[in-house]
This record gives C-alpha cells, structure tokens and sequence, in this order.
C-alpha cells in the first residue's frame, strides 16, 4: 500500500502537469512555422518509412542547423514523421511532453537541494517545502517559453536542456548518495560528461553543463561538503578548452556567419546588453501582449560613438553581474539567480553570429530569474505577515492568464503573425511575413482583399527597408497572379537589392522565382530583367559561404538551361555546385537529369553511382526515374 507521503508526492506531479497542459493546450492546434520547412517539412531525409540503420544513419547526418548536425533533435523529427506523418499536432505534443518532463526534473532537482543541502532551518525546510513546486509551476507557464513549445523546430532546444537538467539532477544525486568520496566524483563526473554529450548532439548549447554544474557545486552545497577546488577547476575548463579549440582551428566558424549579417561582432556585443536587459524585463514583467516572437528592431549602434542609450544598458548588465559577484559570500541563492542568467547566455548572447535575439533563448538562463522572482514574492508576503503561498498561487494564476492568451495567438500561424505585426510595427520579418500570408491567402481564395493588404504590407516593408528583395519578389508574384505588367521602378529595385552587400540569403531562392514565373507560369518577365538579376546575384556571393555559392551555381544552371539555352554551360555549373557541396542528393539529382537529357548516359552512370553511394537509401528505386529523359 502507498503511504500518504507518495499519496502527497504523485498528487503534486499531477498537479504540475495538469497546470501546465491546460496553459499550453491552445497551442498544440498551431502549424508548422518559418524555420520548421527547411529543417523538417521540406527534408526529403525526413520522410523515413522504416527504421533500419542505413534509414537512420540517413536521418541522422541530415541536419541543416550546425555542423554537428544535432542528430539527436533531428531523429527524434523523423520518428514524429514516421509514427503521424506531418501532422503539426503530434509534433508539438511531444515538444510540449518534453517541456513537462523538464518542469518535473526541475520540481525534482530543487526539492533535493533544497532539502539535503541549502542551509534552510529546520522550520524554514517546513515552511518553504511547496518552494520547488512553486519554481518549477512558475518555470513551466512562463509566457516567455510558449515560443520553446509551440515553434516544433525549438525541439533542439528543449531537448538540450532536458539531457543538461538530467546531467546537473545525476551530479547532485551522486554528490549526496554516495558517501565514498572518490567514488561519488567519478559518478557525479561521468554523468555530467554522458549528458553534456548527449545534450551537444541535440543543440550545442548543452556544452555550458560544466558551467552550471560549477554554479550548482559552489552556491548551493555548503562549502564544508563541497568538492575540492581543482574539481571545479576541471569543470570550468572543459567547455572553456573545447570552444576555444573550435575557434583556434576553425576560426570561420565564428567569423563567417557576420558575412550573412547587417551587423558586425562589435555591433552585436553591445547590442546585447539592451538584448538581455529585455529579456529580464519580460521575465519579471510578462505582459502576453508586450512578449513579442520578432526581435530585429534594436538600432545598430555606431561603435565608434555609441549613445547614452547603448552605455546605460551596458552599465546595466554591468552591474547586475557585479551585483551577482559580490552575492556570492553573503546571498549565494542570490547570487546563483543571477550568474545562471549570465551564464545560460554565454553561447547565443555574445560573439556568435547568431540573430540578435530570440525569447526561447531564456528557455535555461531564465530558470535563474524566475527562482528569484518566486524568492522575491515570498519575502513581499513575510514582510507583510501573510502566509507566501497566497501570493504565490495568485502570481501563478497570473503567469497561467498570460500563458494561455499567448498560446491563443499560437494556435492559428496567421493570427500569430498578425499578432506580432501589430505587436511590432516596426518589424521587417513580421511585415513581410505577414505580406506572404496574405499573399498566399490571395492566391488560395482569389480575394481581392487579401491582395489589397498584402501590398500595403509590402508598403511597409520598403518603408523600413528599401533593400529587401522579398518585398519586390512579391508584389512581382501579385503582379503575375493577376497578369498586371509590372512598373519599371519596382524591377530596378529588385535588381537593387539583388546588389546589396550583405545580400539577403534568399536571393538565390528569389531569382529561382522569377524563372519558375517566367517559364513555368506563363507571365512576361522581360528576359533582359532576368539575365540582369542572374548577373548581378552571380557577382554578389557571400565569401566564405560554401552553401550560398552553390546555391547560386544551381539557379544560374537552372537560368542557362532553360532561358539561354545552353544545356554544356548549364551542366559545368550544375557540376561546380556540386563540388562544393557534394553531400547535397538534390544536386546529384539534377546534375544526373541534365546529363540523361542530353544523351550522356555513360556520365550519368558514373554521377548516378557516386549517389547511390552517397545516399544508399534514397537511391533505392530512384535508378528509372532519373533516367528518364527530362531535366
């Protein structure tokens, strides 16, 4: 029989999960979004039908995110496929399943610090035993983590942190169980090694584990039980020597991507104190209405005279870290709250050329803000001599509000990107987000309506940015919907944009477009317009950026092909993308269609074998389609 503690104890994880489900059940009626097509809906690796190894092995290596791949986030897409198909529900359940496994090891890691090791009275350990509930309740309905639930390709992200939450609950279970001191480091040790590898195969993030674990080992535990210096000393320097190898021997793996930027590494440095001071706000303060998804609207600063602005938010953070330091000896919780904060931003809130800023980066740093907020209501409560837990089920069930009505806007792709329009006027990606979807609907329903607001979109679009090929590409594809002739200055704009430096990465995709409009839709494109935007995007490459040269090489082959005519031309291109990106089945394929549609089928032959070598398990079956004579 279950005694009435189990009894207490599986009633508070139902009440967990409950709590949690009923805040995210909106969402799961949301489909697929933005980067969700390139990394799963439009990945022919994907779509695996069984699951031997060659099937797997296939699925594995075909990430797109990093180099590494992340192959575990990216199984875990293909099972989603092959046990529902593409259906945007059962993706979503398992991120949100996932989240409420990592609520539950949060619950469970800080009941046993805060029972075995946080220096709490007896009657404090009473009182404040409902504080690991309360953290992970008010954790796991954040507003600011719907985006790491709902947005299926943020799988990546919430299953790094689970195996970082499972790593850092081994270390601390071996800390306190095994009384063999030596021992206990080797299990508390290989666990944090296991799931810190485990956890970089799924995002790369994962690699910070050590860093926390140094947080957790010299915060939370008393000194008296700590591990020696030099431990922690390893610890620290395990993620510190790895990354410094990537970026000793690769350098290029942290400078090429500003190539793809508006930005530099300065610019976005000191962005970054503005950036993180957001994100406290909007974890201290989370308005569903103010929590926005689209983040590119922070001014570029001049790095040679920054602003008062730039310098007060950089005093900002400069402070709340100092602050933090100083916490250490007196408020180590404190201090704990913060650093976590600081150090859960070390990777995607500093040199790397990542976006500036997107709100599920706080999925793992915002855990330090919120046990703070959560330590914060207790206090208020205390020094007004009422009983804490009122104010923490009321601060709950403000979180919950908050929560749904954000998960509301989740549940309908549109009603989000209209949301966030609306949110954020001044936001290039949500106006021409929103453009597309109008433009979309326009082409779905025929209504003139849509047709009308998508152009006042791509108004606004070139009022903020009179750069942006998206905008002319699409009011080029209106245009040829409806087989209106084009303006001259909405072409030469276009062309402008193509000669932008940095280009957008889509150009290549963009200038596919208008042949695909030209001679697969019938409208008339000036053919002089499209051997200009072919020139131009040819002459504007990104250096150091392998994929986007092919890419390049693969529409000019296109262009050759079927505008100039001239099949050998097109071929040597078809040929040079794949050099450059030989692991790309997609190339293989065209390259092999071209040559099958000129009669060099010897050359085909050897092409077709490299693939099936390449890709044993795509190429099953596709020997008779290849060969047929069609480019």
């Amino acid at each position: 029989m279950f005694g009435s503690h189990e009894i207490s104890k599986v009633l508070l994880y139902l009440l967990l999960i409950g709590i949690i489900t009923m805040a995210y059940l909106p969402s799961l009626k949301g489909g697929f979004l933005l980067d969700d097509y390139p990394n799963i809906i439009n990945s022919s690796a994907m779509k695996i039908e069984t699951m031997d190894y060659e099937t797997m092995h296939t699925l594995a290596t075909s990430g797109l995110s990093s180099r590494i791949g992340r192959p575990i986030s990216v199984v875990s897409f293909g099972l989603n496929y092959y046990f529902t198909g593409f259906d945007p529900f059962y993706f979503k359940l398992v991120n949100l399943i996932i989240h409420v496994i990592n609520s539950i090891l949060l619950f469970i890691m800080a009941s046993v610090i805060q029972k075995n090791f946080f220096a709490f009275t007896s009657q404090e350990k009473t009182e404040y035993r409902y504080l690991p509930l309360f953290l992970a309740l008010m954790w796991g309905i954040h507003p600011i983590n719907v985006s790491s639930v709902a947005y299926v390709v943020q799988r990546m992200n919430i299953l790094a942190v689970m195996f970082m939450m499972v790593g850092a609950l081994f270390y601390v279970l071996a800390r306190l169980k095994i009384s063999n001191r030596l021992v206990g480091q080797g299990v508390a040790i290989l666990a944090m090694f296991a799931c810190t590898a485990l956890g970089v195969l799924s995002k790369e993030n994962a690699i910070l584990l050590p860093l926390i674990i140094v947080l957790i080992e010299s915060l939370l535990i008393p000194q008296q039980d700590s591990i020696a210096d030099n431990s922690l000393t390893v610890f620290v320097l395990i993620p510190t020597v790895l990354v410094s190898i990537v970026v000793i021997l690769q350098p290029e793996y942290v400078t090429k991507g500003y190539f793809l930027r508006e930005f530099d590494a300065a610019q976005r440095l000191v962005l970054q104190a503005e950036v993180l001071t957001d994100y406290l706000q909007d974890l201290v303060f989370p308005l569903h209405n103010k929590l926005t998804f689209y983040k590119d609207t922070y001014p570029l600063p001049i790095i040679a005279q920054l602003s008062a602005r730039n310098i007060g938010y950089m005093l900002v953070i400069a402070l709340l870290t100092l602050g933090s330091l100083i916490a250490v000896k007196k408020r180590p919780i404190i201090a704990f709250c913060g650093l976590l904060f600081f150090v859960g931003h070390l990777l995607e809130s500093t040199l790397i050329p990542l976006e500036i800023a997107f709100e599920h980066r706080n999925y793992l740093p915002g855990i330090g803000i919120i046990l703070a907020l959560a330590l914060f209501v207790i206090w208020v409560f205390e020094k007004l001599r009422m009983n804490w837990k009122i104010g923490g089920f009321l601060f709950v069930g403000f979180l919950l509000i908050q929560t749904y009505f954000q998960c509301l806007n989740w549940s309908n792709s549109f009603l989000l990107i209209e949301a966030e329009a609306q949110k954020s006027p001044d936001s290039l990606r949500a106006n021409i987000d929103l453009a597309r979807m109008y433009t979309e609907l326009y082409i779905n329903t025929k209504d003139k309506q849509y047709r009308d607001k998508a152009l006042r979109q791509l108004g606004n679009v070139l009022h903020l940015n009179h750069s942006s090929s998206a905008a002319y590409i699409y009011i080029i594809l209106l245009n040829s919907i409806d087989g209106t002739p084009t303006k001259n200055v909405i072409y030469e704009g276009f062309l402008r944009s193509l000669a932008h430096f940095p280009p957008e990465q889509k150009n290549p995709k963009r200038v596919n477009e208008l042949i695909t409009m030209r001679f697969d839709n019938g409208y008339m494109l000036p053919l002089e317009f499209l051997e200009k935007a072919v020139d131009i995007m040819s002459n504007n490459p990104i250096p150091h950026i392998d994929g986007y040269h092919s890419e390049i090489l693969v529409v000019k082959s296109r262009y050759l092909w079927v505008v100039k005519n001239d099949k050998e031309a097109a071929i040597v291109c078809a040929r040079e993308a794949l050099k450059i990106s030989p692991n790309s089945s997609t190339y293989h394929e065209n390259l092999i269609r071209m040559l099958v549609a000129v009669n060099k089928i010897e050359e085909a032959q050897v092409e077709y074998e490299k693939y099936e070598a390449l890709f044993p398990v795509k190429s099953a079956g596709k020997y008779d389609e290849l060969f047929q004579r069609k480019p």
